[in-house]
């Protein structure tokens, strides 16, 4: 009874926190727009103005991030990726600063501070000059990155014989794991405590801790990476999460799930073909006309355990179970709490503590 109530408990906080996590903080009123309350952006155009989430906006004129100008953005092509980068056609953008040298169209974000093209490796807005990129990987600390020629510390060559083997203990290839290697990308809980739950980052080799509502939202906000509709199309869909929403055409698929597919939320069969929109996807069909989704395992081999998030539409948050190597929406607190409780591995402290733990 008792774990029953905690889980109905964290199920609700988890509820609070997300509902603060999207409210608006840009607001158009007094003929202007603001950041906020009482910051107001001079240069904003309010007939024209669209906020693209919490942190960018667009207008005729200009982008924004947050109350401020991203200087040379094209609002027409401007696209967010994954904080802290977005991009346009011409440049890409940590924050409001555009990136040196970057190369829009084969940019990919790393982590909060490395990200990398066909030029160059990045830190931050600056490009790691003489990088490689093909070679570049974040190692076990987020600070530290390595190419096949050297190791970096904060985006600079390490010089240092003692910073050298600090960062050599921190690379994956000299400090192996098979174990880990095993449970890389799966969700972990401890049945040895009272069912802590911890992600295994794919990428990292590392585990996180998935104790609060605040510490989930984070991990999705800071691990997902951008994809775009037509490489979701290639992953299959689990049936779960689909409908612990509001469903406006009773087709068992919530209105989010709709708006994640681009389908008719008011519509059972989007396409008008006799089958329901929820049939088709799960059948690998697409739900908007007459063709299949095109499903690819080996596309989806490379990306188990990661958390994707749909750069074309709303931000759509999905996870890649490393089991089945299908996609679980991820759309409210409560989705992600269901995909953590029912997809969570039982381990022991013993195995746990052979994982390294990111603090």
């Amino acid at each position: 009874m008792r774990k029953k109530f905690l889980l109905i408990m964290a199920a609700f906080i988890l509820s609070l926190v997300f509902a603060d996590n999207i409210k608006a903080d840009y607001q158009i009123k007094e003929g202007g727009v603001f950041y906020g309350d009482t910051e107001k952006i001079d240069e904003a155009d309010a007939a024209s103005f669209k906020m693209l989430d919490r942190e960018y906006a667009t207008d005729k004129n200009y982008v924004y991030f947050r109350a401020n100008v991203i200087t040379g953005a094209d609002p027409a092509t401007f696209t967010r990726m994954q904080l802290p980068y977005s991009k346009d056609k011409n440049a890409v953008y940590y924050y409001e600063t555009a990136v040196s040298y970057a190369d829009p169209g084969s940019f990919i974000k790393l982590n909060n501070i490395y990200a990398k093209d066909k030029i160059n490796a990045y830190y931050k807005s600056n490009a790691i000059i003489n990088s490689d990129p093909v070679t570049f990987t974040v190692l076990l600390d987020n600070q530290y990155a390595k190419d096949k020629n050297n190791y970096y510390h904060d985006g600079e060559i390490i010089s240092s014989e003692t910073e050298l083997r600090t960062a050599k203990s921190k690379d994956p290839e000299i400090t192996s794991n098979v174990f880990v290697e095993k449970l890389k990308g799966k969700i972990l809980l401890q049945v040895e405590q009272n069912g802590e739950a911890w992600y295994v980052h794919p990428g990292q080799r590392m585990r996180y801790y998935l104790g609060t509502p605040q510490d989930a939202f984070n991990i999705m906000k800071n691990f997902g990476i951008g994809m775009s509709n037509n490489d979701f199309k290639k992953i299959p869909l689990a049936d779960m999460n689909l409908s612990n929403a509001a469903d406006s055409d009773q087709d068992g698929l919530s209105d989010q799930v709709e708006a994640a597919f681009g389908t008719d939320k008011y519509n059972r069969d989007t396409d008008n073909d006799g089958f329901n929109d929820k049939e088709e996807i799960l059948s690998g069909y697409d739900p908007n006309g007459k063709t299949k989704l095109g499903i690819d395992l080996k596309f989806v081999a490379g990306r188990k355990g990661f958390i994707y998030i749909q750069a074309d539409q709303n931000g759509e948050s999905w996870y890649i179970n490393p089991d089945d190597s299908k996609r679980y929406f991820l759309g409210r607190p409560q989705d992600a709490f269901n995909v953590m409780r029912r997809l969570g591995l039982g381990i022991t402290d013993e195995n746990l503590n052979k994982i390294v733990e990111n603090k």
